[in-house]
């Protein structure tokens, strides 16, 4: 097995999307969470140059098939 860190751009929108998809802002009220990432997504743009990363770990598992 052998691990990979990687790393992911995006511009404030696109991380606000990512936000939107695949995180506990999916379980807040709509009137809550899209003024939330609205917010996220314009800090992005004006504080960082609309440019933010996330950092994970891939995983790469190799075996043998058998026959």
């Amino acid at each position: 097995m052998r691990w990979y860190p990687t790393v992911q751009w995006f511009d404030g929108a696109g991380f606000a999307d990512l936000l939107r998809t695949t995180s506990i802002y999916r379980k807040l009220d709509h009137d809550v969470r899209e003024p939330l990432l609205d917010a996220i997504a314009e800090r992005i743009r004006t504080r960082m140059g609309d440019r933010a990363s996330r950092r994970y770990v891939s995983v790469l598992r190799v075996g043998q098939r058998a026959e």
